[in-house]
């Protein structure tokens, strides 16, 4: 379930067959522009509203349109938001195996706030 565009939540399997289900994650060192009105720490706009929106909705489509969905993080130490901090890797369909960084590629499609 994607909740906006750097926060998603899932099971994350482990080895062994274990799982960690429901998580709330936070894409590490990627900042979406928001696309709800309140937040603490930023005034929210209208316009960064529309554009949250949008990644949001491209986040939603890289992760339903893949492969498999890599995650990488230390599910020990969690942000105050209580999300588990995850570099992020996709394998979009018909790539043959070619392993995309989420972070970035969101970045590149202008989907951060910096």
């Amino acid at each position: 379930h994607v909740h906006d565009g750097d926060t998603f939540t899932g099971d994350i399997l482990l080895p062994f067959g274990g799982a960690m289900r429901d998580e709330s994650m936070r894409i590490r060192d990627f900042d979406a522009w928001e696309s709800g009105e309140h937040r603490r720490t930023v005034n929210v706009t209208a316009l960064e509203k529309v554009k949250g929106e949008s990644a949001t909705r491209a986040l939603r489509s890289m992760l339903s349109d893949c492969d498999a969905i890599y995650v990488t993080g230390d599910q020990k130490r969690k942000n105050s938001f209580n999300r588990i901090e995850v570099e992020v890797w996709i394998d979009p369909r018909g790539t043959n195996n070619r392993l995309q960084n989420v972070g970035e590629r969101m970045t590149e499609l202008g989907h951060a706030r910096k």
